[in-house]
């Protein structure tokens, strides 16, 4: 199985830490730490041999332990040109706190907004978005296809890491008719991909949708916003939530925010650098400046997800590590 290798992996980052860095950084697991879990990485396109686009490796994890698992799954999508190798660290933390977990690929070579340019069209990157979800002809601007939708690119995924592993119940996520299960999934995004699982959330009720580092684009010609973006989703705003960095040079904050604002992100804007009481709010931002790092052409816009400019604690986990639980792992 050439296409699909398994590993279980000690998380050098879980290691057990200070009295003083749980309390301030990293909540204490729910089970002993380091601990064992069991990683897959898969082609897409072994899959699904229709899947032609957005072609990089995904990648799945679960916790070794059936016990701890809460039979949950997340799924993140990653941003303009980024793959879901960008993203291990958030992936490994959803199976330390009990959830299944995916990397998704997909075509991310344009941005959303390319597809459609300067335009008072309420209904352009509505259509995008819509084509890339289900795949189906919705837009003339772009033209996806049903099997590199991402509805069939998650069933396909789930199916086959099902069929290769049918004891570590990925089926669970799926109904009798193969259908997602979406009440069960927490979707995130990062950049790009916050802005499709924003209108994902539109969409079906999720368990979670989180917005890593966007969404930044949708304004129309005039200023304003489409009224998707403001109008009332499938996924209550209770259940959604952002996270940015206020230096970010790419998403600025000004305009991340005023998204924010519009699609009605409960709470006040906390800056999780110096508060570690989050008070139920939705709106999470830091101020960090990781150093100049190659292979990321902007560090303060990774900052809030990506492996290699993400910080860490001086024993190794990630300093976000307990923003990721607040938004993204309910129990």
């Amino acid at each position: 199985m050439k296409s699909l290798t398994i590993s279980i992996l000690l998380l050098s980052f879980l290691m057990s830490c200070s009295k003083d860095d749980q309390d301030v950084i990293n909540p204490t697991p729910t089970f002993q730490t380091p601990y064992e879990f069991i990683s897959y990485d898969v082609l897409p396109q072994t899959t699904d041999p229709n899947i032609t686009t957005g072609l990089s490796t995904q990648y799945a994890y679960l916790p070794k332990e059936t016990t701890v698992r809460k039979n949950k799954l997340f799924i993140f999508l990653p941003g303009t040109f980024a793959n879901p190798q960008t993203y291990l660290k958030i992936l490994q933390t959803a199976s330390e706190y009990g959830y299944h977990a995916i990397g998704i690929h997909y075509d991310n070579t344009q941005t959303v907004s390319s597809y459609c340019g300067s335009t008072n069209d309420e209904q352009c990157a509505a259509n995008v978005l819509k084509e890339f979800f289900t795949g189906m002809d919705y837009s003339p601007n772009v033209n996806v296809g049903q099997s590199n939708g991402f509805i069939n690119r998650i069933q396909k995924m789930i199916l086959y890491l099902d069929a290769q592993k049918p004891n570590e119940n990925w089926k669970q996520f799926l109904n009798s008719n193969n259908e997602i299960k979406w009440e069960l999934i927490s979707l995130a995004g990062h950049s790009q991909g916050s802005g499709h699982t924003l209108y994902i959330s539109k969409q079906v009720n999720l368990l979670r949708a989180s917005l890593f580092s966007g969404p930044n684009g949708f304004t129309l010609a005039n200023g304003t916003y489409p009224s998707w973006v403001s109008n009332p989703g499938a996924t209550p705003n209770s259940k959604v939530y952002g996270f940015s960095n206020k230096n970010d040079n790419l998403s600025q904050w000004v305009f991340v925010s005023n998204v924010w604002s519009v699609i009605g992100l409960t709470g006040t804007q906390i800056n999780v650098d110096t508060e570690t009481n989050f008070g139920n709010t939705h709106q999470l931002f830091t101020e960090v400046v990781p150093p100049p790092t190659q292979g990321s052409a902007s560090p303060t816009h990774g900052s809030t997800t990506v492996d290699i400019v993400t910080p860490l604690n001086s024993n190794g986990r990630p300093k976000f590590e307990n923003v990721w639980k607040y938004m993204c792992f309910p129990e």
